[in-house]
């Protein structure tokens, strides 16, 4: 019952949120990512430690849906603190595989409101990788 309620408002918003965002072309990239990231290494660290954390800690899945609406909130964005704190360390060790693509010295930053926008005109931007000399054509 509350494991499944818990989930239930952890990953639909999110969900919903993350579609509408990919929808609109206006992919709020390192915020929505650093969440699923954040969501599924509690996922990973609740199959192997479930019962020691509910007997451990009183009304366990209450504290985790709370805890996983702050990092999904749009003003706090928990998440992104989540991530250059206790994330980024198993991202970028030297043990982990890929580690030499990634900066170690990167941050998540998020803009307030989570878009990215243009600093002349403040139209939200959309960063194309073609090279195609920007016809649109493949």
């Amino acid at each position: 019952g509350q494991a499944f309620f818990t989930n239930i408002m952890a990953f639909i918003f999110p969900v919903i949120m993350t579609i509408s965002h990919l929808k609109s072309h206006r992919m709020d990239v390192p915020f929505w990512m650093t969440y699923w990231l954040t969501f599924n290494f509690i996922s990973v660290v609740e199959s192997v430690a479930i019962e020691h954390l509910t007997m451990a800690i009183p009304l366990y899945h209450l504290l985790k849906m709370l805890f996983l609406i702050w990092c999904f909130h749009n003003k706090s964005k928990g998440a992104t603190i989540i991530y250059n704190y206790c994330l980024s360390a198993f991202v970028n060790s030297p043990q982990s595989p890929g580690s030499r693509a990634v900066n170690t010295q990167a941050e998540v930053k998020i803009p307030r409101g989570g878009q990215m926008e243009d600093e002349n005109d403040g139209d939200v931007k959309v960063e194309d990788d073609a090279d195609d000399g920007g016809t649109g054509e493949i």
